[in-house]
């Protein structure tokens, strides 16, 4: 799998071969052909979501093609990579409503909204997750 970024090109295996007949754009030319029992389609489906999962978490910490490689790779292996956010729950929150702004999703206003009503609920106090926790149970 080939991505060019900031003029640079990445590189990494996605583990599957398919003969030259049965390629076509980007794909396996049908779902039914595959690798050593693997489909292949329904694994280039995942590379490419592990691939923008790792480029928005690349987003989020900053780094090189090293971190993204490592985060791909870790998403790859069914890792889950944990962004450190810090004990306040209110900065979290607003940083997810803004992600979702920027990724222009229909809950972004929700999450918006909620953090404002959130916000003016606790009157500038910052809860910490635990103490969010507290509340709810």
């Amino acid at each position: 799998m080939h991505l060019h970024l900031d003029g640079k090109r990445f590189r990494v295996s996605t583990k599957v071969k398919v003969s030259a007949k049965d390629w076509t754009g980007q794909q396996a030319r049908t779902d039914k052909i595959e690798y050593c029992g693997i489909k292949v389609n329904e694994t280039l489906k995942h590379c490419i979501a592990y691939i923008t999962e790792a480029l928005m978490h690349l987003t989020d910490q900053g780094g090189d093609f090293t971190q993204l490689k490592q985060y791909y790779t870790a998403l790859l292996n069914g890792k889950r990579t944990i962004k450190k956010t810090g004990k306040e729950f209110m900065p979290y929150f607003k940083l997810e409503y803004e992600k979702q702004e920027t990724n222009l999703t229909t809950a972004a206003s929700h999450y918006k909204c909620t953090y404002n009503t959130l916000e003016a609920y606790l009157k500038g106090s910052t809860p910490t997750f635990d103490q969010i926790n507290d509340c709810i149970y």
